[in-house]
């Protein structure tokens, strides 16, 4: 082969060989110790800045990070690092050294938190707050093994809900494959987590007719009005607040928005979002309502707040008026849950199951109900107007007769059959019906079973 020669111009400086190549953006910084009397670590590191010309610059600035009697030198690191990542947009180097409480508020809810709705993220964020990061917060994330995980699991599975435990499962997992796929871990501790069983059984309280009409009758006005709301329509508490004048229509009600802690947002699910039947009774009843408002503009909220155009806050209202209202006639156990059960419960008596979901608007049926085009049945509105009558006018004798764990004052129990959690009834001896002891099943069937002989 050919020698081949190259002439290089006498200008040319090697030293100068890849001077325009894209820099290298990672960047831990460092901290330092600052000041006289009280020692402080400040940390320094670069930011970019395009000038005028278009060229791209780098800058060196510094931030007090804390006292040295506040902050050990390695968190100081670790807060500074999350700093960068906020104001530069580029994340450092990856580091297994860093803990999971600086991964978590750093670079996990950051990417995640957008897909969240404000309910969500809160609910997410309070969780982890109180009861994974006071354990993690301080492990380095190539500390974490699966072992202490599946006892933090274990224990909240002895005193808390099935739903808490499997939040902090899920999330704790994916926060875990987030960091291997951003390069902060090579191996995987949550590979063999197992989803412990729950020893806490959940809550099923709901009211009696004989407690609604006790409490119906203790409260007054507005009061009285969202009281019947919530166990008329089995409303969720954000969706009931955020109702606002130009939602009510002629036999039906619009939901298309929710509060949570004072902020306006999306209903839970996307099904929540729909037109619900209103009974006549209950359609009056605004009416009058709206008679003493101040505020009856289109877009003014039903039930609004001391402060004018913000709704009430449902937290507070049931903390501070409705909870006390229940335990001064003897009733205990009021949350907003149990008043959603309620409805589902007495509904039964009244409707379909179908129509329970309907009302209700269980993810599973929003395909069939649809969003604000589909006509709600005229059978579901004549249901809720029958199921008005049962509650609120003069039933007083058929509701004493009754009990929270009755569910119909003519039925007599039948021994329970071979499937676990359902109960055959006889109803005035016209035949055997099943259903399932928990009315809130989003897949509830009721099988109507062969016709039994009443023997004289």
């Amino acid at each position: 082969m050919d020698n081949i020669q190259i002439t290089l111009p006498p200008s040319f400086d090697f030293r100068r060989l890849g001077a325009h190549m894209p820099r290298y953006r990672h960047q831990k910084g460092y901290v330092r110790l600052v000041g006289k009397t009280v020692k402080k670590w400040k940390g320094f590191f670069h930011i970019y800045i395009t000038g005028l010309d278009g060229q791209e610059r780098r800058k060196k600035t510094s931030v007090i990070l804390g006292e040295r009697s506040e902050l050990k030198k390695w968190e100081a690191e670790q807060k500074l690092a999350g700093l960068i990542t906020k104001e530069t947009g580029r994340t450092t180097q990856p580091d297994p050294d860093f803990t999971f409480g600086w991964f978590w508020q750093y670079r996990f809810l950051p990417l995640k938190e957008g897909a969240w709705s404000a309910n969500t993220r809160s609910s997410i964020i309070g969780i982890f707050d109180k009861h994974v990061l006071p354990r993690f917060r301080e492990v380095r994330l190539k500390d974490l093994n699966r072992f202490d995980i599946q006892i933090l699991l274990n224990d909240l599975a002895k005193v808390k809900s099935q739903s808490l435990v499997a939040t902090v499962y899920t999330y704790f997992r994916s926060a875990i494959a987030e960091s291997i796929d951003q390069e902060f871990l090579e191996r995987n501790p949550c590979r063999k987590l197992s989803l412990p069983k729950v020893e806490h059984r959940p809550c099923e309280r709901f009211l009696s007719l004989v407690e609604i009409t006790q409490l119906d009758r203790h409260l007054t006005g507005k009061d009285r009005l969202i009281f019947r709301l919530f166990v008329l329509l089995g409303f969720r508490p954000g969706e009931l607040f955020a109702l606002r004048w130009d939602d009510v229509r002629l036999g039906a009600i619009r939901i298309d928005e929710a509060v949570y802690r004072n902020q306006l947002g999306d209903t839970k699910t996307e099904g929540s979002r729909a037109i619900i039947p209103l009974p006549s009774q209950i359609e009056a009843e605004l009416d009058l309502h709206r008679q003493f408002c101040p505020r009856t503009e289109p877009r003014d909220f039903i039930f609004e707040a001391r402060y004018q155009g913000r709704p009430m806050d449902p937290r507070s209202y049931l903390r501070r008026f409705l909870k006390l209202a229940a335990k001064q006639i003897g009733i205990e156990g009021l949350t907003y849950q149990s008043l959603r059960r309620s409805f589902a419960t007495h509904f039964q008596r009244h409707g379909q199951p179908k129509e329970a979901q309907a009302v209700l608007r269980h993810s599973d049926i929003s395909t069939t109900l649809g969003i604000y085009t589909k006509l709600i049945p005229e059978s579901a509105r004549q249901a809720l107007g029958s199921m008005y009558e049962e509650m609120f006018v003069g039933k007083e004798t058929a509701a004493e007769g009754r009990n929270s764990e009755n569910l119909d004052v003519n039925c007599r129990q039948l021994p329970t059959t071979s499937k676990p959690g359902v109960r055959k009834l006889l109803i005035n001896g016209r035949g055997e019906r099943i259903r399932t002891s928990d009315p809130l099943v989003p897949n509830q069937v009721l099988y109507q079973a062969e016709p039994r002989p009443v023997i004289a």
